[in-house]
């Protein structure tokens, strides 16, 4: 028996070759028949054409010997008879089994093995079979024999879970394939499998990204989108601005005795080759790419005679209007000049050289008139010849901030017309219109977000030609970018899109959209879902009217944009009168888009850097006192019966009124600040009149007259000569600001020929003193040395004999000359 035993294939390729060998022979199974109990050995049989003795010849009982299991003891079994028959390949033995009283006896329920010893010409690998006797049991296992032994796995191959893109998922499936399919070798580009490979490796770049993609936007510190890091910080209530656009003065020169009315987005173009102030349509087009364009914003009528305006100088060889100039007198009659029109202030000769070429272009500066008066009567100047003549008026923000020269002696000779004033000024704004661009159709399933098909698209506040005409001229040019909006609309048939900061008050019959900007410029539009904001129906056509040009780019130079393209339709033909387009000040306002990496820095203290909500009385005083037109703010919080109210008292700059105009303009700005269930209302602030009597000792060589008018003036409510403000000016005193006794005294012994003011109960003489509110009795206000002003009130003294309600002050002096 051999110790070393084959597997299954192994042995079936040994059968084979003892079939073709022409001496070896081997037992190939073993059959059992129990009646009578007889085992039949099989023998491999002779492959064909091989003649050989398959049945060993001469077996005896000597030569087979039978065990069971593990054991190597033979089992006593009588051999009855071993007989072969000739040219069969079966040997038949009978056997009959020994007493039951044999512990060698055999058993039925065991697995035996008979093996063939002392045989010559036997193979060693097949000199033994198994028999069993049992019979009529039923197993539970399957009757096919399992493998004696189970084939050993094949080998694993160590998968790269850190594969994340095209190449490493090419290349971890190629490893994988080789190992799988070894037959497989050709792995050049035509090949199928590696086609399929690499179509596998490209889905899984893309779905890997689009993991690391969710991942990273998900987060303000870690997007890398434009549009994800401006939806974060809306989220805290951070606006991430996306620029605003330019505007700029622009004049335009025309020739004529008839007015010209040219109409708002009216097409401006920077300087070419061409020296025309008009451009032709297809001359336009073709240049297109190269200009930046502008559009006027308002209509303007042109006027021959606004093209340069002379001032009218008194007839004096030396005359400039100085610093801080809000009027001039112009020469002729200009009754086209209306309340709200631009001039640009603008010196045309240099007053020292007389020469155009060296006149300073710096002195130019546009004004807002606010007054317009043609004198037909010489009641401007009387000693002027006949002629007509021109008050202007223009706002007090406009000042002129330089003086500018209007004639001079220059040597033998007088400059005259060195500064002009320019009229047909109109507002022109950056940015070129796209008309009725198609959008992309609307799908069947998936959330539409088109994109427009031109990039930079702009971005400014809305224009109120109206209410600029009330505002200085330098305010037109100025743009916050987080108030601009998107310069787009969407049509449909005969309904109109509009453009909105979010969807979130927007039901779902709005036609609403939200722009979003990438970083590399182009704009997707975003629509509701039905629910927030209308969703578009797959029938939908969308066509986008809009306009690009946004950012410092059109922050162009002095004399930059010197053309006007006429639209086709010019029935009246202006763009034949015109005969100069000229921009005297640079345009100004352009802002590129804010940084992604300067939001990532100020959102996260958006709520330190700004408080967005007013919680208490101090949170609505500061919040008031940051509006422009408010000097002075107070604030109390007060129970009226079912809510809260909050109480703000205003002081206005100038001292204007607090009219029911300015109150609503207040509340509108108050009102996105206040928090619910909390009203809120304005009132003026309540002026408490001051009554101060004092007793003064003059001193020595003083006049008492003279120290009197001192004192009245020191503690008056105006501007003093010497660049001071009287003790009682308004700016002095705010709300809820207390006047001290100890105050006034160091301000009148602060005045020359003051040798000291009377106590009270000071000397043997009593002296007249008296420190209290005016119309009312005195409250201990002298004896505790202040008189108290609450929250909402303010401290006044006008000291007018006319009027002694608004506080007086009286002087008692004792001494002098």
């Amino acid at each position: 028996m051999s110790e070393f035993q084959l597997d299954e294939t192994s042995r079936k390729q040994r059968r084979t070759a003892i079939s073709q060998h022409t001496r070896l022979t081997g037992l190939d199974f073993i059959e059992v028949n129990f009646k009578p109990l007889r085992l039949l050995l099989h023998f491999i049989p002779a492959a064909q054409g091989i003649e050989k003795t398959v049945v060993p010849a001469n077996i005896k009982p000597e030569n087979i010997k039978i065990t069971s299991g593990l054991s190597t003891t033979p089992l006593n079994f009588n051999l009855s008879d071993v007989e072969h028959q000739v040219g069969s390949s079966v040997l038949r033995i009978d056997l009959m089994n020994a007493s039951p009283s044999d512990p060698n006896a055999a058993d039925s329920s065991s697995l035996y093995t008979l093996e063939l010893v002392n045989v010559p010409n036997l193979d060693r690998f097949f000199s033994q079979a198994t028999f069993s006797l049992e019979t009529d049991r039923i197993s539970e296992f399957d009757s096919v024999a399992l493998p004696r032994r189970l084939p050993k796995p094949p080998l694993e191959l160590e998968i790269d879970y850190l594969a994340r893109d095209y190449g490493s998922f090419r290349q971890l499936m190629l490893d994988r394939l080789s190992v799988l399919m070894p037959e497989w070798r050709e792995h050049h580009p035509a090949d199928l499998g590696t086609t399929l490979v690499e179509v596998l490796a490209y889905a899984g770049d893309r779905l890997s990204y689009y993991q690391d993609a969710v991942a990273t936007e998900a987060y303000l510190g870690t997007a890398r989108r434009r549009i994800s890091v401006k939806r974060h910080a809306q989220l805290i209530d951070y606006r991430m601005h996306e620029g605003c656009n330019a505007r700029a003065w622009v004049q335009i020169q025309i020739r004529g005795d008839h007015k010209a009315s040219l109409p708002p987005g009216t097409l401006l173009a920077t300087k070419t080759e061409s020296a025309e102030p008009t451009l032709a349509q297809p001359v336009y087009q073709a240049l297109k790419p190269q200009l930046q364009m502008f559009e006027t914003l308002h209509v303007i009528d042109l006027v021959q005679t606004h093209n340069q305006i002379l001032f009218y100088d008194w007839g004096l060889e030396e005359f400039y209007l100085p610093k801080g100039a809000i009027s001039a007198v112009l020469q002729n009659g200009f009754s086209d000049l209306k309340v709200g029109d631009v001039l640009i202030l603008e010196e045309i000769l240099s007053p020292t050289t007389g020469q155009a070429e060296d006149a300073n272009i710096n002195h130019r500066h546009p004004i807002r008139l606010t007054n317009v008066a043609v004198d037909d009567e010489d009641r401007i100047d009387p000693l002027r010849s006949p002629g007509r003549l021109t008050q202007i008026e223009w706002i007090t923000a406009d000042a002129l901030p330089f003086p500018l020269f209007i004639s001079r002696r220059q040597g033998n000779q007088i400059l005259r017309a060195i500064s002009v004033a320019r009229g047909n000024i109109v507002l022109a704004e950056h940015g070129r219109r796209i008309k009725e661009e198609p959008l992309s159709p609307v799908p069947e399933r998936q959330r539409y977000c088109p994109r427009l098909q031109q990039a930079e698209l702009t971005h400014a506040v809305p224009y109120d030609h109206a209410q600029a005409q009330t505002q200085p001229a330098s305010s037109a040019l100025v743009q916050d970018p987080r108030d601009a909006i998107p310069m787009i609309n969407l049509y449909e048939n005969e309904e109109t899109w509009w453009a909105r900061r979010d969807l979130l008050s927007s039901d779902r019959f709005a036609c609403d959209f939200v722009v979003e900007t990438e970083s590399d410029g182009f704009a997707y539009l975003r629509f509701g879902d039905g629910v927030r904001g209308k969703q578009p129906k797959q029938t939908s056509h969308l066509s986008a009217t809009y306009r690009v040009g946004n950012g410092t780019h059109g922050n162009v130079g002095q004399h930059a944009i010197a053309h006007l393209i006429p639209a086709d339709a010019d029935p009246l033909n202006i763009h034949e009168q015109i005969i100069q387009v000229r921009n005297p000040l640079p345009a100004q306002g352009g802002t590129d888009p804010e940084n992604i990496e300067q939001v990532r820095l100020y959102a996260p203290q958006v709520f330190h850097a700004e408080q967005q909500r007013c919680i208490n009385a101090d949170d609505y005083k500061w919040m008031t006192e940051r509006h422009p037109e408010v000097q002075q703010a107070s604030a109390v919080l007060r129970w009226t019966g079912s809510w809260y109210t909050a109480f703000v008292a205003v002081k206005r700059r100038g001292n204007q009124p607090i009219d029911p105009a300015f109150q609503q303009t207040l509340l509108n700005y108050l009102e996105r600040y206040r928090l619910a269930g909390y009203d809120l209302k304005i009132v003026a602030p309540q002026y408490v009149p001051i009554d101060i009597a004092l007793t003064v000792k003059v001193a020595a060589g003083y006049f008492a007259s003279t120290v009197k008018q001192s004192l009245l003036e020191a503690f008056s409510n105006a501007d003093l000569p010497n660049g001071q403000q009287g003790f009682f000016h308004p700016d002095r005193f705010t709300f809820g600001q207390s006047v001290y006794f100890s105050q006034v005294v160091q301000a009148a012994m602060q005045v020359p020929g003051v040798a000291g003011v009377y106590l009270p109960q000071q000397g043997d003489q009593p002296v007249e003193i008296k420190f209290q509110r005016w119309g009312a009795a005195a409250q201990g206000e002298l004896e505790n040395g202040k008189i108290p002003i609450s929250s909402l009130e303010i401290a006044r003294l006008d000291n007018t004999a006319s009027a002694p309600n608004n506080g007086r002050i009286t002087f008692h002096l004792q001494g002098g000359l």
